[in-house]
């Protein structure tokens, strides 16, 4: 059974389905219960709606929770989900957003040294060292470690140099070649962050790259990236700016202005001694002056 396609920013909410079962070390969510409804339907007509429903209703908690074991078990149940109805396009994504939330588990060191194998089998060999010095920096007892090290083409400090090559090729691209050029970008930040999850330098190939896809319009994948900042790198300088323009998105460009409302609020709540607050509390008024207006018109 083939569910559609995933938009830019549209799998966040998909994750998945009924209860967890966990290693020792961790808690059990009894998702069953929680889901008891949608789980029934689906069983009860195996359709499209109603698994979309029910991965829909799971993805809303899943980015509402703050607890990662929560996070954790969710993800670890849609990956068994999709096993199941081999939807493999789930899988990647779902491993993907496991290597963000717990780097250390045995799927995401799967997931990163199958990244590189991928990228050396597309003959992109730059982007595969850089999967390959992460392995074997972040799993140095990893069971691919062998494999990894003498895979790599350039050490940490080349791949650094080449991650911001790429950033400054981006920026002076002309309009002709930018897109590409931008994608390239992200593509290797992405790949730098995720296979290098505790590196300082994650945030900032993230971030620069989130800010020059912003300033080229392409704001969905932008707001991938400042969610990915805000959730795993709040200790980066550049936190609160990431929520904030998550927020400033949602409010100018996808005109989701409760959403909106809710970012600020979070923003000026976490941070309040950031240099961005004084906006985010300008913007918030805004949008409260523009809802009190629109009632107001509704009412008459």
């Amino acid at each position: 059974m083939m569910i559609r396609r995933l938009g830019w920013y549209s799998f966040i909410i998909l994750f998945a389905f009924t209860a967890c079962k966990t290693s020792d070390d961790q808690p059990t969510f009894d998702l069953g219960k929680r889901y008891e409804t949608l789980i029934k339907n689906y069983y009860a007509e195996k359709s499209v709606q109603n698994l979309n429903a029910l991965l829909q209703a799971i993805g809303q908690d899943y980015r509402n929770s703050e607890d990662e074991k929560e996070k954790e078990a969710l993800l670890l149940e849609a990956l068994r989900w999709t096993q199941e109805d081999d939807q493999r396009e789930y899988q990647a994504l779902f491993k993907k957003e496991l290597t963000k939330v717990n780097p250390y588990h045995n799927l995401s060191e799967s997931y990163v040294f199958d990244k590189a194998v991928d990228a050396r089998t597309d003959k992109k060999q730059n982007l595969a060292s850089i999967y390959f010095d992460g392995y074997a920096r972040t799993y140095p007892n990893g069971k691919f470690y062998g494999e990894a090290s003498t895979n790599i083409s350039m050490d940490t400090s080349q791949v650094v140099d080449y991650v911001k090559s790429l950033a400054r090729e981006a920026v002076a691209a002309p309009d002709s070649i930018r897109i590409s050029a931008m994608m390239r970008c992200k593509e290797a930040s992405e790949a730098y962050a995720i296979s290098h999850p505790k590196d300082t330098m994650s945030a900032v190939f993230l971030f620069n790259t989130a800010q020059l896809l912003r300033e080229n319009g392409n704001t969905g994948e932008a707001l991938e990236l400042f969610d990915w900042i805000y959730n795993y790198y709040k200790s980066y300088s550049n936190a609160p700016k990431a929520l904030f323009m998550k927020a400033f998105i949602m409010d100018q460009v996808l005109k989701k202005p409760k959403v909106a409302e809710g970012l600020y609020k979070k923003m000026i709540q976490q941070f309040p001694k950031d240099d961005f607050v004084d906006d985010a509390e300008f913007m918030l008024k805004n949008l409260q002056t523009e809802g009190q207006k629109s009632n107001s018109s509704t009412n008459k």
